[in-house]
């Protein structure tokens, strides 16, 4: 067999899916089955009998990567465990720091591994890791025994399709609980400097490499720097991580495959040129055992000085594996360097596989391997060859140095090609961003802050302790490169076209794309290989056939989409899981779409729009949204809406005409003038609508005759006083004005725009976060509320969704949007009473997740993301 690692690397991997995606929670079953096959298999080798033998070991493999997975996802605890002490009250808690603090701009993540909780006045002890959230910056360190009061909670994931799997994510890192401190006086540090003996003095080593850069370079220089070197990529500014980004040079300040060859590369670079400079070591040392031993040495000390993190130590272990196959002389068995590679990290750490840096690298280098050769094949035989005697006379030397440097750039130019088209489909399921720049981005930055600085950054960690003066200089020139590269990256960032957001593939569409790299590589392999080649001759027919098949199939998957929309007869509303907020999604009959609200957090450090919101509508292939509806400017409906206006297609803005000062409302007005998007303003007194065989009709805010600007009937003082008890005055949003008269935030809440959809025989009520008083008026008015799904008003106050008002709509579906254990504690048990004693079915975004419901004007359909479908 030519690669015989892939079949076992395969086997691993078929195991580790399956036991992802399906739980099989039997675990001494496993064992039992796996210690038996084991146990047959040594016998059948024993036996020599390689027919059984080869299958079981297969077999074997596929059980052990369920087992490994299955113990990750689904680990067997005791009642000893900390999250068997998640509570709603506040506890004491100690435990010691057993991770690098990731230090972030809004806040510092801890992994403490817990000791003992104090319980009833007295102290038990307990086990397991928690990530605790800091909200105020403090010098935490690696070994800090620590003491702190907070309130466990499990990790709870935005529920939608597409969304981020948070919850899976902590469970690879062993955290099954959080807890969050708001500030660090908060935290009691009992010891310093108690974990492991060697890993604090690499700390310590690290600290010391992090001052001296932040001493000689304070500004985002320094940090990329620091990147490089620590891989403190957390601490580099946002605007800065998303420029990299749009270029897709990311992977060039972070610890990564890319950036540990580079370390290898010129380890071996270096101890040639010493090697050379003697005679004596030049005919003593065998040149590839010392030179790649001493490669392989500086990669491990450069992995432990980068914090030995999981991506730095896969990336580490890949780059060896690729030493060692040279070191044994077999540099043309580069596939099962590979997969031997991954087979190892995969044994050890199984979750690795659905790493997105693990697949990002692994694909990388495997297209450098497959692609690479087959694009220099094209060149012309001189540019294929090193050297070319022709070019070496003396009198015409330029020529071949000439031609020397246009080689490596073309080669420079197919390895990036290679690298992005075998990278792309994954970068743009993961970040829907696709880089028209990435290419010319790399070419150009590459050879600064790749090949020039990177080796600098590792001369800053063997200057440091022997000379500062020699590290400050060294430091000093990094910063040059690196303002240097920023130069080109903001530049090519602020085009227009630099960059796109795009829609998620498919599983079958990134598999089709695969297989059709596959095809072309073969086929251009086939180009540069004779005629008679028994090996192309085989599979010739098969080579120009794939390519023309796949080549119709994203064809006719392109225009099954569009007809898709185009065709569309169903109405659906889908109320997404924002949390503590309320964003609904109206996908109208032939294709249009309306989005009303986007979610949003009161702490603007987590942008629900881009992270939240914006996945889901990429989820579903939505580019454009033809109206976007703000019901109110509160922060829980308005701050998802700002990423959305930015960088999707948007139509028109529909608003009840209140503003607002806070911040977060002025850059709403400044992205719709930017973006010159149309901007109306709605009313009880807007006539009625009809948008894609859809009736839409505005029932609030109420406008009369001799005020236009009031907020209904009733006297402002009167509908002040009502509101002096409200519970919607909890929220801390910024006092918004209107027409500069002074509202309570309850009284933004009545004034919130009513929408009421009807389809066929069907209709659907979106009331924003009215309370009793605005109800009470429209039980009163001559609008037609009777709605047979309802989104239940204010996330299911208890000031909102009183009995009349209920009675009068009769919804047969209730729908409520509202965050998992939040702090208002909504619904309000007296809400969810008045909804059961009407008999509506009930459904609720934080024990949901995302609720839709589909109507074809006559039947209702109800499927919610979380626990299935009905």
């Amino acid at each position: 067999m030519s690669w015989p690692i892939i079949p076992l690397l395969m086997a691993l991997i078929a195991g580790i899916s399956c036991s992802y995606f399906f739980q099989i929670p039997d675990l001494p079953v496993q064992i039992t089955l796996i210690t038996i096959l084991f146990f047959l298999l040594l016998v059948l080798i024993k036996k020599k009998s390689t027919r059984f033998s080869y299958p079981a070991f297969l077999f074997s493999l596929f059980l052990l990567g369920l087992l490994e997975m299955n113990m990750a996802l689904h680990p067997q605890l005791d009642n000893r465990h900390i999250s068997y002490f998640t509570e709603h009250e506040y506890m004491l808690i100690e435990g010691l720091i057993c991770d690098n603090p990731q230090v972030l701009p809004e806040k510092i993540e801890l992994v403490v591994c817990v000791s003992r909780i104090l319980r009833n006045g007295q102290y038990i002890p307990v086990w397991g890791r928690i990530l605790l959230n800091v909200r105020e910056p403090y010098p935490f360190q690696y070994g800090d025994a620590i003491r702190f009061h907070t309130r466990l909670r499990f990790p709870r994931n935005f529920a939608n399709p597409g969304g981020f799997d948070y919850e899976r994510y902590l469970r690879f890192r062993k955290i099954l609980v959080r807890g969050s401190v708001s500030m660090a006086g908060e935290i009691v540090v009992l010891r310093r400097e108690i974990g492991n003996p060697i890993r604090i003095r690499l700390e310590r080593f690290r600290e010391f490499i992090r001052k001296t850069i932040t001493d000689t370079a304070p500004e985002t220089e320094g940090r990329i720097i620091q990147a490089m070197i620590l891989g403190d990529q957390k601490e580099i500014p946002r605007d800065v991580m998303e420029k990299f980004n749009q270029t897709g040079t990311t992977h060039i300040i972070a610890i990564s495959g890319f950036n540990i060859g580079i370390v290898a590369l010129f380890s071996l670079y270096v101890i040639r040129l010493f090697r050379r400079s003697s005679e004596y070591l030049l005919l003593k040392w065998s040149g590839n055992f010392i030179e790649t031993l001493f490669g392989i040495l500086i990669v491990i000390l450069y992995t432990f000085i980068a914090g030995s993190g999981i991506s730095v130590v896969r990336a580490s272990v890949m780059v060896v594996s690729f030493m060692i196959a040279i070191l044994i002389n077999r540099r043309q068995d580069l596939y099962n360097t590979l997969a031997l590679a991954a087979f190892f990290i995969l044994i050890v750490n199984p979750s690795s596989l659905f790493d997105v840096s693990f697949q990002l690298s692994f694909t990388a280098v495997a297209s450098l391997i497959f692609l690479t050769p087959a694009l220099v094949n094209l060149l012309p035989e001189g540019f294929r060859s090193k050297s070319d005697p022709i070019l070496l006379v003396r009198n015409v030397w330029i020529f071949h140095y000439l031609k020397k440097s246009l080689r490596i750039m073309i080669l420079f130019f197919f390895a990036s090609l290679s690298a992005t088209l075998g990278t792309l489909p994954l970068i743009i399921f993961y970040f829907n961003r696709l880089s028209l720049v990435t290419l010319i981005a790399n070419f150009l930055v590459v050879p600064i802050l790749g090949v020039l600085a990177i080796p600098l950054c590792l001369l800053i960690v063997l200057a440091a302790p022997v000379s500062s003066w020699l590290a400050e200089m060294i430091i000093h020139t990094a910063v040059l490169l690196v303002k240097a590269s920023l130069f080109v990256i903001e530049k090519l960032a602020s085009l227009p076209w630099s960059w796109i957001f795009v829609s998620t593939p498919t599983l079958l569409e990134i598999g089709a794309f695969y297989l059709f790299l596959i095809s072309v590589g073969w086929w251009l392999n086939s180009l540069s290989n004779p005629g008679n080649n028994l090996k192309y001759k085989k599979i010739s027919l098969l080579i120009k056939i794939v390519p023309v098949l796949l080549t119709a199939f994203f064809i006719v998957d392109g225009i099954r989409i569009s007809l898709k929309e185009k065709y569309k007869t169903d109405l659906s509303l889908t109320a997404v899981d924002v949390g503590q907020g309320s964003a609904i999604l109206v996908d109208l009959p032939g294709g249009k779409r309306m989005l009303v609200d986007g979610g949003g957090f009161f702490d603007e450090t987590f942008d629900v729009g881009k992270y939240v919101l914006a996945p889901f509508l990429w989820h579903e292939r939505i580019r454009r949204i033809d109206v976007v509806v703000l019901t109110h400017p509160h922060p829980d409906h308005l701050q998802g809406l700002l990423f959305i206006l930015e960088n999707f297609q948007v139509g028109e803005v529909w608003t009840n005409g209140d503003g607002s000062d806070s911040p977060l409302y002025l850059s709403f007005l400044q992205t719709i003038r930017q973006r010159n998007i149309g901007m109306r303003t709605l009313s009880d007194t807007t006539p009625e609508m009809i948008l894609s065989g859809v009736r839409m009709r505005i029932m609030n805010p109420h406008l009369t005759p001799t005020s236009p600007s009031s907020a209904g009937d009733y006297p402002l003082k009167h509908i002040k006083d009502e509101l002096d008890h409200s519970e919607t005055r909890s929220h801390p949003a910024v006092p918004p004005k209107m027409i500069g008269v002074y509202r309570a935030s309850g009284e933004v809440n009545e004034r919130s725009l009513v929408l009421k959809l009807s389809f066929g025989r069907r209709s659907f009520l979106l009331p924003g976060d009215i309370a009793e008083i605005s109800e009470r008026r429209l039980v009163d008015s001559h609008f037609d509320v009777k709605s047979d799904v309802l989104f239940v008003p204010h996330h299911g106050g208890a000031r909102s969704s009183s009995m009349p008002f209920l009675e009068k709509i009769k919804p047969q579906i209730a729908i409520i949007s509202c965050g998992f254990d939040n702090v208002f504690h909504f619904p309000h048990p007296e809400t969810l009473r008045r909804l059961d004693h009407l008999q509506s079915r009930i459904y609720r975004t934080d024990r949901d997740g995302a609720v839709t419901v589909t109507t074809d004007g006559n039947e209702l359909w109800t499927s919610f993301f979380r626990s299935g479908n009905s």
